[in-house]
């Protein structure tokens, strides 16, 4: 859980941000950086989905949602993400 994780959020091909955040912050604190970032009002539903081990997919939720885990549960450092891996952070399920 030591370190720092590097994401590259893109938007489009040519329409990224590089986010450099301590393992031992949350999703919640990636979703915020990522709100900051591109200037996004907090206005809509999100979560993150990844392929954890064995190819089962795992989602986190917002804490206010009732599916959990929940966003702010989860440290990053926990996640046991690999370099090169993809996850996606949905944002406003409507317009995706």
């Amino acid at each position: 859980m030591d370190g720092t994780y590097v994401f590259k959020v893109s938007l489009a091909k040519d329409l990224w941000r590089r986010i450099e955040i301590s393992a031992d912050h949350t999703l919640l604190d990636l979703h915020r950086a990522i709100q900051k970032a591109y200037n996004f009002d907090d206005d809509h539903l999100y979560s993150f989905l990844w392929t954890a081990e064995r190819g089962r997919m795992k989602d986190l939720f917002p804490p206010y949602e009732e599916e959990d885990p929940w966003v702010d549960d989860v440290r990053i450092g926990e996640l046991g993400l690999f370099i090169g891996q993809n996850i996606l952070y949905l944002f406003d399920y409507g317009d995706e």
